[in-house]
């Protein structure tokens, strides 16, 4: 297994002797952060290198909190320093872990490789200097490594494990998302993170590789399988083929045949039609002969008909005339009677108008008895009025009323109060 990357913090002599350190640093020891020896007191040129973040202070305090030195040579006092020199540089990481426990109990050692860069922005830069320092994020990175390597492979069984090689999954790529969020307040950004050498005990080893072996002879065998199944498969089809071709043969000679059965009933079909033909010529035939008769019979029954309708009317002529003959002698019977009885009304009147002639002549002497009697008809009126009907009757309509009830040729000049 790889040994593991110590992160350091160095001393200088002078800052440009920065980026020669960082890059020839030993396997294994990566210096991230470079401290400088403090300025000769006469020293006036300051010299801050390119491609390292390097932190100026001035009299031991921030000369400015926002941003870095600026690369290059500058005339400066001894007060203004370079403090920290800081790598901007991707750095690898290596972090061995032995002995994690899988889902199933099997111990495993693995090795992550992890790739990361301090900043590049000037409050990163000092965010990692003054909060972290490089020697406590040695510690503090390998132990948070080591706790996401084993919560990874605790989760997983042994049979899983060859699968998080590399950093394609998604397990790997979201213990990368937990470290950047744990070191992203310190500055730190981590780019990627692979798991790049797996391996368990050698009994263990020894055991998986025999399983390999089996699952490789397994495969082999099913592949030979295959094969033979296959060559059946090829077998089956050809006769397939082959029983396809007799039967679309049979086919052609079943649709041969009932091509021949189709023009046999095609040439039956025709006979019918003809039969049919004649026999509808025929019946239309004596259709016609029935029709003829039935139109002879309709004549002779027209003809009678009419006869029945004269004689008919013969017989009603006679009964009318001889009606008309009995009412003409009933109207003279009748006028005669009615010339008698206007005989008997005239001389009925004219013993009227002799009886009204002699009460004329008596009338001043019977007007008491006709006064009395035409007051007596009154209350028999007025009495049976009262008695039929609940009538109330009063004022000018009353009087109207009972005016329009008697006759003026009975009352005369006497009206009713």
């Amino acid at each position: 297994m790889a040994a593991k990357t110590v992160l350091t913090c160095e001393r200088i002599s002078t800052p440009a002797e920065a980026l020669s350190r960082f890059q020839s640093a030993e396997t294994g020891r990566v210096p991230l952060v470079l401290i400088p020896d403090d300025r000769w007191i006469c020293s006036c040129f300051l010299t801050v290198p390119s491609g390292v973040s390097c932190i100026h202070q001035r009299f031991g305090k921030d000369a400015r909190p926002e941003a870095l030195a600026d690369p290059g040579l500058t005339c400066s006092p001894a007060c203004n320093r370079i403090a920290y020199c800081v790598s901007q540089q991707a750095q690898t990481y290596d972090a061995p872990v032995k002995s994690c426990p899988s889902a199933d109990n099997v111990m495993v050692d693995c090795d992550i490789s992890l790739v990361f860069v301090v900043g590049p922005q000037p409050t990163d830069v000092k965010k990692f200097v003054y909060l972290l320092g490089a020697l406590r994020f040695d510690e503090f990175l390998y132990a948070a490594v080591e706790e996401a390597i084993r919560h990874l492979i605790r989760n997983c069984k042994h049979t899983e494990v060859y699968e998080l090689k590399g950093n394609s999954d998604n397990r790997v790529r979201e213990m990368l998302d937990n470290l950047n969020k744990k070191f992203n307040k310190f500055g730190v950004v981590f780019q990627t993170c692979a798991i790049t050498a797996v391996k368990f005990k050698r009994d263990l080893q020894e055991l998986l590789q025999a399983t390999t072996e089996y699952k490789s002879k397994i495969e082999e065998q099913q592949k030979k399988q295959k094969n033979l199944m296959d060559e059946i498969a090829y077998t089956q089809g050809r006769e397939l083929k082959e029983l396809g071709q007799v039967n679309a043969r049979k086919i052609q000679e079943l649709q041969a045949k009932h091509a021949r059965v189709q023009i046999e009933r095609q040439k039956l079909m025709t006979e019918a039609a003809g039969r049919a033909e004649v026999a509808v010529t025929k019946a239309k035939e004596i259709a016609k002969v029935n029709e003829t008769r039935a139109e002879s019979q309709k004549q002779v029954a027209y003809n009678a008909g009419l006869k029945k309708k004269e004689e008919m009317l013969a017989d009603a002529r006679a009964r009318d005339k001889q009606g008309r003959i009995k009412a003409e002698q009933e109207a003279k019977t009748e006028i005669y009677e009615s010339v008698q009885r206007m005989e008997v009304a005239k001389n009925l009147g004219a013993a009227l108008v002799s009886e009204a002639e002699a009460e004329e002549k008596a009338a001043a002497s019977l007007k008491i008895k006709r006064e009395y009697e035409l007051e007596m008809a009154k209350l028999e009126v007025l009495q049976e009025l009262a008695r039929t009907g609940n009538i109330i009757i009063s004022g000018d309509v009353g009087e109207k009323l009972i005016n329009t009830m008697l006759s003026d040729d009975i009352m005369g000049t006497i009206k009713l109060n």
